[in-house]
């Protein structure tokens, strides 16, 4: 099982596809579920702020795991993936835990 991030940042992708992909806390629980709903994920969260929105994920099979937080945030904005590709943060296992670790202590 690994444990994987993918998500955009102020860093990656331009601010009007960060408002598109945000998730306001009206709508947090709804996304969440339709996150979870998807085979190739074990377990999910969902992080967004204003500079990232970001889903942590466990699966047993990584590409897999990607494309479906892919389509999600797609759906999320309305976006196709072309459009999103580009702007992707993938990280796994020892890399994925460290970022967590790093945007948690905000550096």
């Amino acid at each position: 099982m690994s444990v994987i991030v993918v998500g955009l940042n102020h860093r990656t992708a331009p601010l009007e596809l960060l408002e598109r992909v945000a998730v306001p806390p009206a709508r947090l629980s709804k996304a969440l579920a339709d996150l979870r709903a998807r085979v190739d994920l074990d377990e999910a969260v969902i992080l967004s702020t204003c500079m990232r929105t970001e889903v942590y994920a466990t699966a047993d099979r990584f590409h897999p795991a990607v494309q479906a937080i892919r389509n999600f945030l797609c759906e999320l904005s309305f976006s196709v993936p072309e459009d999103v590709a580009d702007h992707l943060t993938i990280l796994y296992d020892d890399a994925a835990i460290g970022h967590l670790f790093a945007v948690a202590a905000s550096s």
